[in-house]
């Protein structure tokens, strides 16, 4: 079988493999000399639909009663609240109409518990070929003390790069960056008993912690 069958087998199993994914690690956290934390790292997400995805629920977007785009305008305008949910219809339908592909369910960026919560939501809980719901993540570096040493702490760039790390624009961030960033670990995607599961294969290193000599008193 290794010998004779190994092409056909080899072409099987790529079948049930999806290409693999890399696995963002953890920005490292700065702190102060005694310890407190001076920036720390939040993902936050865009929104998307894709309204030319392959299997999109047309049908049940129009027309659905539970979970059609009157239900998710209404829900959207609750939590987010930034249009009326007639507004939020109309923001929709405008994109359904224009096809397009990268179409913004919102405008602004959600923590990860908003985005969780908002994939409850009608027509969104779909899966994603159906639903055509999709969000790009961004890191957020919080500092709790404001202003506070921002100028020597730094900042960042909020995209992640194309390696699956954040990098440091200026400040401690960047003098110290090759520390704090990590390293991306690897996922892959397999079907196993009909499903497809997430299997880590390399798991990510995240970033090294830096105490600075900042006194924060």
């Amino acid at each position: 079988i290794g010998i004779k069958e190994k092409k056909e087998w080899l072409k099987v199993a790529d079948g049930l493999k999806r290409p693999d994914l890399l696995v963002n690690p953890t920005r490292g956290n700065i702190y102060s000399d005694d310890d407190r934390i001076m920036a720390t790292s939040a993902p936050k997400y865009y929104m998307y639909i894709d309204f030319k995805a392959e299997g999109f629920a047309l049908d049940s977007f129009q027309n659905g009663k539970y979970n059609g785009v009157d239900s998710l305008a209404w829900y959207l305008s609750k939590k987010l609240k930034n249009r009326t949910a007639a507004g939020y219809k109309a923001h929709l339908l405008k994109g359904l109409k224009a096809k397009k592909r990268q179409y913004p369910v919102y405008e602004g960026r959600v923590s990860y518990a908003d985005l969780k919560e908002i994939k409850t939501f009608p027509f969104l809980r779909f899966h994603r070929n159906r639903s055509g719901f999709y969000t790009k993540e961004m890191m957020q570096r919080q500092k709790p003390f404001g202003m506070l040493a921002s100028r020597t702490i730094g900042d960042i760039y909020s995209e992640i790069d194309s390696g699956g790390v954040t990098r440091g624009k200026n400040g401690l961030e960047l003098q110290y960056d090759s520390l704090l960033r990590g390293m991306p670990g690897l996922n892959s995607v397999q079907r196993v008993g009909g499903r497809w599961t997430n299997i880590v294969e390399v798991e990510p290193t995240n970033g090294m912690d830096i105490r600075s000599t900042i006194d924060i008193n």
